[in-house]
């Protein structure tokens, strides 16, 4: 049986994950982000040149259990687990959004971002706050599959609902792994333009030049935010189990205030009867 976790030991967990994080490198580090079989890891390797050998494992099952790397000329990559269905898996992400300058989110469609995503979204904007816009990239994976102009009317609603619900305005590209692949493969330009990835590519070109003069002030930046928040986190975990703890106790401790009062009560009567007894015993001597 597997045992879950309380709310302290979660945050017990995330603090211990706070003190061994270091980022390893001097390059922007760009971490795709997103739910189970979004097409990240799929994604790093069209970026990264592995189209045809993947650096990063795909599969029918989900094969991401770890924060996975990949250095790059101008920066690193690296592929996170998808969240939403193991608690472990989940952690291990969210250690690679603390690591993370550049966030990729990676989402699938048919439709908008759903309740699950929108709420990852919204810790995405509270580990990079002001520099949110700059920092996480959209995309939207299955371009192969548009159908009409279905995708760009699905990419019009998530930035709507991004500027409604979280005020933010990210950029975002529409993207087709597997017509990359297939132009690359077979030498096709048109093909390669149209999957989308060269435009992606060229835009974190830019964006990793952009955020490198301020990377490492940023860094320290986020840091301390990020201590702060599982300080306050934490003592108002601990907090909340102390008045469970509290809250338990209580109907214990007034039977143990009651049984303590007959105890003492009974010690008084043993004590008043052995006088009588000794009394009476050293009458019984002197006769």
């Amino acid at each position: 049986m597997t045992q879950t976790l309380s709310k302290t030991e979660k945050i017990e967990d995330r603090c211990h994950d706070f003190l061994n994080e270091t980022s390893g490198t001097q390059k922007p580090i760009i971490a795709a982000w997103g739910l189970v079989k979004a097409g990240k890891s799929s994604l790093l390797n069209m970026l990264s040149g592995h189209t045809d050998n993947e650096f990063f494992k795909t599969g029918a099952a989900r094969t991401t259990r770890l924060n996975q790397q990949l250095e790059a000329d101008h920066y690193l990559l690296m592929d996170t687990p998808g969240l939403g269905i193991d608690q472990s898996d989940s952690r291990q992400a969210y250690a690679g959004l603390d690591k993370a300058d550049v966030v990729l989110f990676v989402h699938a469609p048919p439709g908008e971002l759903d309740q699950e995503e929108m709420d990852l979204l919204r810790q995405v904007k509270s580990t990079y706050s002001a520099n949110t816009e700059q920092r996480l990239v959209l995309v939207l994976s299955q371009l192969d599959k548009d159908h009409d102009g279905a995708m760009e009317h699905i990419r019009q609603r998530i930035l709507e609902q991004l500027r409604e619900q979280l005020g933010i305005q990210p950029q975002c590209f529409l993207v087709s792994n597997s017509r990359y692949r297939i132009g690359v493969a077979n030498s096709k330009k048109v093909l390669i333009e149209k999957s989308g990835i060269p435009q992606l590519s060229a835009h974190l070109d830019g964006l990793v030049q952009a955020i490198d003069q301020n990377l490492n002030s940023v860094r320290v930046s986020r840091r301390l935010a990020k201590k702060a928040e599982l300080l306050e986190e934490l003592e108002k975990a601990i907090a909340v189990e102390l008045q469970q703890v509290s809250r338990l106790q209580k109907p214990y401790v007034k039977k143990i205030h009651s049984f303590s009062q007959i105890i003492t009560e009974l010690r008084l009567s043993f004590a008043a009867q052995t006088a009588e007894i000794k009394a009476v015993q050293k009458k019984l001597k002197e006769l």
